[in-house]
């Protein structure tokens, strides 16, 4: 390179502007290859991170809905199949009281039947009319009027 004069030296002024500059680009770069390696690393550990997170969730999830399957299968197979024995046995012990019960209810019935039938009937012979009849026990069908109870027929 020329000399202007004066001492200075051009090719040694741009050789270490240029130098500068390339040591500057240099650093840039290698700056951005650090962030760019960071960044991947980074990236690589969240993912990893992400991935370990979601299988822990996923095995938790199996864990409780197999808890929960064993407790459902627990009380239907276990708590509601005695339960439904226990009304089995209930169902027979209030049967077994109640059919005596309904068997005397049944038989005043007919005689209530029977004497309605024949009260009827007897109503029939003397009046066409029918009139009311004097009860001492209050029934379907019956009322209360100024006499007492009375069988409306």
């Amino acid at each position: 390179m020329g000399d202007f004069g004066g001492g200075f030296n051009s090719g040694d002024f741009f050789s270490g502007v240029i130098a500068s500059i390339e040591g500057a680009i240099s650093a840039i770069v290698a700056a951005l290859n650090y962030m760019w390696k960071v960044l991947v690393e980074a990236i690589n550990f969240a993912w990893n991170a992400l991935l370990a997170v979601a299988k822990v969730l996923g095995h938790a999830v199996k864990l409780i809905a197999r808890g929960f399957v064993h407790v459902l299968s627990d009380i239907v197979h276990g708590r509601f199949l005695h339960l439904f024995q226990d009304y089995l046995d209930l169902k027979a012990k209030l049967t077994a009281w109640l059919g005596p019960v309904l068997r005397i209810l049944m038989r005043i019935r007919q005689l209530f039947q029977s004497v309605r039938a024949r009260a009827t009937a007897a109503l029939h012979q003397h009046d066409s009319a029918p009139t009311p009849v004097p009860c001492s026990l209050p029934a379907a069908g019956v009322s209360s009027g100024r006499s007492g109870w009375m069988i409306h027929w």
